[in-house]
């Protein structure tokens, strides 16, 4: 009893509370790190995969015959050795014709016209000159203007999310481990008379500070478990704003249940309250030691 006395006028002159709603902030920011990251590699891939990089060179037919082979092996080996070309690809008669349906209504007269296709990263009047000077004929159809607006889009989008994941990141670490070293600070001054007492009757101080690293580790646990259901709350809302960038068709679908979260993502959300719980509990233990030694 005299024991459980003086622990209890030992122990820090604040509530537990306060730093459990820290515990908590600190996960939300930080779980809005990881969605801020993951969130803009998804809209960046997403919008990658509707850009049209492709370019068409059309032969046309000349008195109802088809392009001999030779003239279009020819056209092919020109392009592909330009600087900035790739995916050079001569297009079969049944991809010819599916691309024609997506062009044109009404259905194209055989013989249909070669269509090569390629990936062209360079100026497109030398592509014009190269293929032109073999044919005269041919029309070349670059990719749609809206490929070069959205790239540099993609680009901002990138640093923004990159820059927004930094800072939430710094501001979960910061209010965590802030709390966490203003909580110890305000151990009453008292303690020191009731340590050393404490250490002449014989009670075993590893003990006492076992018991307050596992009081301040289960406040960090039991607050990054809140901030982690808000999160999931929150992260559910925002999805079912960016439904439409992120190609999520059911209703039904969150970005719980998206293609481009993963279960490791998943696990590192549900380890983060943990994580803070083991940390807080070791370096509370530590602070409290350090502090104790130099005071007794």
């Amino acid at each position: 009893m005299r024991h459980s006395s003086l622990i209890t006028r030992s122990l820090p002159s604040l509530r537990y509370g306060w730093f459990a709603i820290c515990a908590a902030l600190s996960t939300l920011w930080l779980g809005l790190g990881f969605a801020a990251l993951w969130g803009g590699q998804t809209l960046s891939a997403s919008w990658e995969q509707r850009l049209d990089h492709t370019t068409f060179i059309t032969v046309p037919t000349l008195d109802g015959r088809s392009t001999s082979n030779e003239h279009i092996a020819t056209i092919m080996r020109a392009v592909s050795q330009l600087p900035g070309s790739d995916h050079v690809h001569f297009l079969s008669k049944a991809e010819i014709n599916t691309l024609l349906a997506h062009w044109s209504a009404t259905p194209w007269p055989d013989p249909v016209p070669a269509i090569i296709t390629l990936h062209y990263n360079g100026d497109y009047r030398v592509l014009e000159n190269a293929v032109h000077h073999l044919d005269t004929n041919t029309l070349i159809l670059p990719p749609n203007p809206q490929s070069e607006t959205l790239q540099p889009l993609l680009a901002v989008l990138k640093r923004g999310s990159s820059l927004i994941a930094g800072l939430c990141f710094m501001s979960g670490i910061l209010s965590n481990l802030g709390a966490l070293f203003l909580s110890l600070n305000t151990l009453s001054l008292r303690q020191d008379k009731n340590l050393s007492l404490l250490e002449k009757l014989g009670y075993p101080l590893s003990k006492f500070y076992r018991s307050r690293a596992i009081y301040f580790g289960g406040a960090a646990l039991a607050g990054g478990l809140v901030g982690l259901g808000i999160l999931f709350t929150l992260l559910t809302s925002i999805s079912s704003l960016v439904r439409p960038f992120l190609h999520l068709t059911t209703q039904s679908q969150t970005w719980l249940t998206s293609t481009s979260i993963t279960p490791l993502h998943i696990m590192v959300l549900l380890f983060l309250p943990f994580l803070q719980g083991i940390i807080s509990a070791l370096i509370s233990h530590r602070r409290l030691l350090q502090a104790t030694r130099s005071s007794l």
